[in-house]
């Protein structure tokens, strides 16, 4: 899960990359 986030990050630019790491981690502290 966490791979993914880095991948996600690295391939998208920055801003979008951590703008979709702060949603997984809000879905991941919601469950």
């Amino acid at each position: 899960m966490l791979s993914v986030i880095i991948l996600a990050d690295k391939s998208i630019n920055p801003f979008y990359g951590q703008y979709l790491r702060i949603i997984i981690i809000l879905l991941i502290d919601q469950i």
